[in-house]
């Protein structure tokens, strides 16, 4: 909010808008917990990071019904995979032009025919 102030805005009129988007926030919030506590009551969520010489899902699941079923008051599992990071993910995106390729190659050979 403070940067919205020294912006330029004032106070009077920032404050009933944050007001309005909590309350529409709030309404979302408890709505969407409503139809998710309907529909997935009994379910147990796992969250597991991909490897590919790890285990597998459906080894977690034999698991889980052999071991843990019989015990928790769950009805059923649900697995979710996520792959790690890679340094397509660390790496900023970038985009060549022509020009600049044109460039890189010009430079290139200069380095390659000079003595």
């Amino acid at each position: 909010m403070q940067c919205l102030i020294e912006r330029g805005h004032k106070l009077g009129n920032l404050i009933p808008l944050f007001e309005q988007a909590e309350a529409a926030i709030d309404a979302k919030a408890f709505h969407s917990y409503k139809q998710n506590k309907n529909s997935n009551d009994h379910t147990l969520y796992l969250h597991w990071q991909y490897h590919p010489q790890g285990i597998q899902r459906s080894n977690l699941r034999r698991l889980f019904e052999e071991h843990l079923a019989p015990f928790l008051d769950y009805d059923r599992m649900t697995t979710a995979l996520s792959r790690p990071l890679n340094l397509r993910d660390l790496l900023p995106r970038v985009t060549l032009t022509a020009e600049s390729s044109i460039n890189n190659q010009i430079a290139e050979n200069q380095m390659l025919n000079s003595p």
